[in-house]
């Protein structure tokens, strides 16, 4: 008897734990009929398809992707905790997140087979992306056509590149190379971040870095660049806002 109710206690923990991670099935039917009627009541007019409902451990939630069969850009989350049913639409679709999202993305694999091809040095890090400091999606409008050589948003390039010498006069001479790329391919890039970094190896991690970051690309062209970089990066190390 004892033996018994050791068994089912450990089957019940066992069955919690479970529950804990993978959700339970009867709670997710619910969750599913829930969400489904909060998307056919909250947006009737939308012609949405509703994924298969999942659970998440992280919130303790049931979620389902909703998507618009006509719309790409029409896509967000329905979750449901507790018999509480919520969504992201607002974030997501109409504040045109989406929208950047797609955009962006694509912009940055764009660049990186660029520069994959073009740029002959080794790189670790390669991001090109759009309104890097203030995002006004204001601009943006769901479902427009992705245009590379004409941003929506001030569009921003930065390059991880290794290097055995770490001087502006280097730095200067790659940053010259990057914009004329840019340039080839009437991509107008707003702001270059650049940095040179150390080899790395297994034994021997990269260490020795020299930094550009947020520089401006209409400063490319000045008569004294290297001293024109100093002064930049000098100036935005000791800006209290990028100082930790």
């Amino acid at each position: 008897m004892i033996s018994g109710i050791t068994v089912f206690l450990i089957i019940f923990f066992l069955f919690n734990i479970y529950n804990g991670f993978m959700g339970n099935p009867l709670t997710a039917k619910f969750a599913n009929s829930k969400i489904k009627a909060y998307v056919n009541k909250t947006y009737p007019n939308l012609d949405l398809t509703i994924s298969e409902t999942k659970y998440t451990f992280k919130d303790s939630a049931y979620y389902s992707k909703v998507q618009s069969k006509k719309s790409q850009d029409t896509q967000f989350t329905v979750s449901c905790r507790k018999g509480r049913v919520t969504d992201d639409y607002e974030y997501e679709v109409a504040n045109k997140f989406t929208t950047y999202r797609r955009l962006s993305e694509t912009f940055n694999k764009d660049v990186e087979d660029i520069l994959s091809k073009e740029f002959p040095y080794h790189t670790t890090i390669v991001i090109g992306d759009y309104g890097k400091e203030e995002l006004n999606f204001n601009k943006l409008k769901l479902d427009m056509p992705y245009d590379l050589t004409n941003p929506p948003l001030p569009a921003s390039l930065t390059v991880y590149c290794s290097s055995d010498v770490f001087t502006y006069e280097v730095l200067s001479k790659r940053l010259l190379e990057l914009d004329a790329i840019m340039k080839r391919h009437n991509i107008p890039i707003t702001t270059y971040s650049l940095t040179l970094e150390a080899y790395e190896t297994e034994e021997k991690p990269a260490s020795h870095r020299l930094y550009l970051i947020d520089f401006p690309a209409d400063k490319i062209n000045s008569t004294d660049l290297v001293h024109v970089l100093k002064k930049h990066q000098s100036d935005w190390e000791q800006d209290p806002a990028h100082q930790k």
